[in-house]
Formats: structure tokens, C-alpha cells, sequence
């Protein structure tokens, strides 16, 4: 493969694909239509591997469904034919799965703290200013209000630092205090 002009390849690993050209997490998902029974709708239900959370309202719903389609049934057998009054809730619920392959998300970049040089409450900062700029990004995405956005923290050091009102900082705390002041008060 020449890297320089080869279209690269994706990745496929444990249902998620990984298009490394444009470094996006995507979902594929089986157009085959099985039978309606239990095991086949669990199994379709369960073949979206979902590690990071990113179907998971999606798998919910299926989920759900498959709940109401065994309250009914005085079967125990897991390949009888399920309820014919929810077959089609579940067709849709098939087709919508298709829509899965549209959806892109942007791999994001990882940070490492240096070895040296910072102290705790520094390092403790830094990830509540990422905290906000992934608060940003969904906002955005997602067409949500700042006050949608609760952030938690256990660091009282930081927690200081966001709701003071009056006391002045060095500048390196004072620049990220006051990123995340601009997208939220002390409250959230």
C-alpha cells in the first residue's frame, strides 16, 4: 500500500469502523432481515457494539421494544414467532437501524499531561476547560443552551477558582478560569 496516493483503508473493529482518511468513528449495520423471533431480535439488537456510548439512545429504544414484544408472549422459546401487533413497530425500528451509517464522529485527539513542571490542581484545570470545550462542541452539534450543561467536579481547588468572585490569579489560571466562566457561572 503506498500511503501517499493509496485511498486507505477502514478499520473495522468490534462493530465500530474507524475511516482512517477522514479519522471518523462510524457504525455498520446488517441489512439482512432476520426472522422475527427472540433470538433474532436480540442478536440484531446486540450485534450495534456500542463501547463508547454513542448508539446507546438508539440501542435503548430496541431495547424497550423487545421488552414489550416478551411481556405478552406465554411462550418460553426463544424462536417462536413474537407478536404480530408489534411487527411492524420492530420493521421500523429495522430501518431506522440504516440510518446509522450516516452518522460520522470525529475521533478526538488525546491529551497527555507532561511528567513534569505542573501540580495537581494545574492538571485538574485543564481538564475542566476540556470539559467545556466538549460542552461547546455538543451545544453546537446538538442545538442545546448553555444551561442544559451541568459540569461536576470533586476538586475543591478548582471549584474555588471558578465561583471567586473578586480574588485575582496567576495568569495561567486566570486564562482558563475565565474560558470557563465564559460558557458557564459557578451554578453549573
Amino acid at each position: 500500500m503506498d500511503l501517499g496516493s493509496d485511498v486507505l483503508p477502514t478499520q473495522r473493529t468490534l462493530g465500530v469502523v474507524w475511516d482512517i482518511e477522514s479519522d471518523e468513528i462510524n457504525f455498520q449495520v446488517s441489512k439482512e432481515m432476520k426472522p422475527y423471533t427472540r433470538r433474532e431480535i436480540l442478536s440484531m439488537i446486540n450485534s450495534l457494539f456500542d463501547p463508547l456510548g454513542f448508539v446507546s439512545p438508539v440501542k435503548l429504544r430496541g431495547n424497550v421494544l423487545l421488552r414489550e414484544m416478551m411481556q405478552p408472549s406465554s411462550s418460553t422459546n426463544w424462536d417462536d414467532p413474537l407478536p404480530e401487533s408489534l411487527r411492524e413497530q420492530w420493521e421500523n425500528k429495522v430501518e431506522s437501524l440504516h440510518y446509522l451509517k450516516e452518522i460520522k464522529i470525529s475521533r478526538m485527539k488525546a491529551k497527555v499531561a507532561p511528567s513534569h513542571g505542573h501540580a495537581i490542581p494545574r492538571f485538574e484545570l485543564c481538564f475542566a476547560v476540556v470539559a467545556v470545550e466538549l460542552a461547546e462542541v455538543a451545544k453546537e452539534q446538538l442545538h442545546l443552551k448553555k444551561e442544559d450543561f451541568h459540569f461536576y467536579s470533586d476538586s475543591r481547588v478548582v471549584l474555588g477558582y471558578i465561583s471567586a468572585e473578586t480574588r485575582r490569579f496567576h495568569v495561567y489560571v486566570a486564562n482558563r478560569v475565565s474560558r470557563i466562566r465564559a460558557f458557564c457561572g459557578p451554578e453549573q
